[in-house]
């Protein structure tokens, strides 16, 4: 649904969607458009109000849940089982519960409650998972069994961890006094509290995906529609013929009105005999010696880095991106509309449609 929403198409008619819904799912700085996975959306939802049942909320609905179904247990307790006819809406909780647990870490106070290897309490994993543990160990063992007299029992950490792990336990942040409980705590966030938004972040785990060398676009002063005609081009997912024969929506990958035996995105907006005539009427800024010659790639990102002003104060990147979007507009037209001609003047139309847009946009922003 939202798929067809976003690129305009109903139950009666279906558009090309011209990139993978978890690409547009990206943040901006990872290549996306930031739009929600709306069930990564909803578990991380259903995780506050495990998070909720967990600090001990005192509405009547956590006082119902905790008598029928935790009983003393915390949501995230993996011997929690659900019951064959529990209702909906706890089944929910539980499910988002397991993406709570992710995110949860022990906040080390006396250390009477936190299983020295089973808990997360000083790295992201657990301690058994993290180093070798000897047959020797007890399983049961708490924090407060290696402390002594109001600080760690070093001998004794020394016994069961490597010297790196040692340093790092000395190191932790810790109430040994002995008058500060332990608690758990929400450990992608600042605060330790939990938010809907690092939750959705840890179970989409979009920091795993590599930052986008683009996202310089989205600060370019230029109309929406264009912005998000410039993102298309960068995912290079305009769709020239030969883009539509890679698709199966044509067999013929020809540029329509050159002849050219491919109509490649190097062809329709750098070499094309139309396309050329449009660029020179611009006298092209004298940093940009490689205009006609480079790749794509190089052409598209070295244009819409050079914020040197031009024409009327307007940066060239700018003016750039616009008549990137005016070429793929008019190519539109020269295919639909038989009596469509070349403007004459094409460098002042795209300057003009700018120029309008830019007052208009300063307008509003007073």
């Amino acid at each position: 649904l939202n798929r067809n929403f976003f690129w305009g198409g109903s139950d009666k008619k279906t558009k090309v969607h011209l990139c993978q819904w978890d690409l547009l799912c990206r943040p901006k700085s990872k290549g996306g458009l930031g739009f929600k996975k709306t069930h990564e959306m909803n578990k991380a939802l259903l995780a506050k109000s495990g998070w909720r049942l967990l600090k001990k909320d005192e509405g009547l609905w956590a006082q119902i849940f905790e008598k029928k179904y935790l009983r003393g247990h915390s949501p995230c307790d993996p011997n929690l089982h659900l019951k064959q006819n529990c209702s909906p809406t706890w089944k929910g909780i539980v499910f988002g519960s397991q993406l709570l647990e992710k995110g949860l870490i022990w906040r080390l106070g006396k250390g009477d409650n936190i299983n020295f290897w089973k808990d997360k309490w000083i790295a992201d994993e657990a301690l058994i998972h993290m180093v070798e543990v000897s047959p020797d160990s007890s399983m049961d063992t708490i924090v407060s069994d290696f402390l002594m007299d109001g600080w760690w029992d070093i001998e004794k950490l020394r016994r069961v961890l490597p010297e790196d792990w040692v340093q790092k336990i000395i190191g932790c942040p810790a109430d040994l006094g002995g008058t500060t409980e332990d608690c758990q705590i929400w450990q992608t966030t600042s605060n330790g509290l939990f938010s809907v938004k690092t939750a959705y972040e840890l179970s989409v785990r979009f920091n795993e995906v590599p930052g986008s060398p683009w996202n310089f676009i989205w600060n370019l002063k230029i109309p929406p529609r264009v912005k998000m005609f410039t993102w298309l081009l960068t995912q290079k997912k305009i769709l020239t013929n030969v883009q539509r024969v890679r698709r199966h929506l044509s067999r013929d990958p020809s540029c329509p009105l050159c002849h050219y035996h491919e109509e490649s995105l190097q062809r329709l907006f750098i070499s094309c005999p139309r396309v050329l005539a449009l660029w020179r009427s611009f006298y092209l800024p004298e940093g940009l010696i490689n205009f006609f010659s480079s790749d794509f790639d190089s052409w598209l990102k070295e244009n819409l880095c050079y914020n040197a002003g031009h024409i009327r104060n307007l940066k060239w990147s700018s003016i750039f991106a616009v008549a990137c979007w005016f070429i793929w507009k008019w190519r539109y037209h020269s295919i639909f509309e038989p009596h469509f001609q070349m403007p004459c003047r094409p460098n002042q139309i795209i300057v003009e449609y700018h120029l309008e847009w830019d007052k208009a946009n300063n307008l509003l922003k007073k």
